[in-house]
């Protein structure tokens, strides 16, 4: 081999370890926005399960207030049948 196919021999190492070092740097960026990600959907499933929480409370209040009304309408009744007694 002459010098020559050793510096085309160089430069393509050349260029492979500058690919390599850019393939890298897009591997640890794209780590980073997956770590990004992650913490973002922990966030949002912590808010979403607040707001189910949330949405289980109402409901279960107003199952109560339906409850009271029944209540209501059990002693309104139950006064008519005294006054009428």
């Amino acid at each position: 081999m002459d010098i020559q196919a050793f510096d085309v021999l160089e430069q393509k190492v050349s260029q492979i370890l500058e690919r390599l070092n850019r393939v890298r740097s897009e591997n640890e960026e794209l780590r980073n926005a997956i770590r990004e990600w992650e913490a973002r959907y922990q966030e949002v499933a912590a808010k979403l399960e607040d707001v189910q929480r949330e949405r289980n409370q109402l409901a279960e209040n107003q199952r109560d207030t339906n409850k009271e009304e029944r209540i209501r309408q059990k002693v309104v009744e139950l006064l008519a049948r005294l006054e009428a007694a």
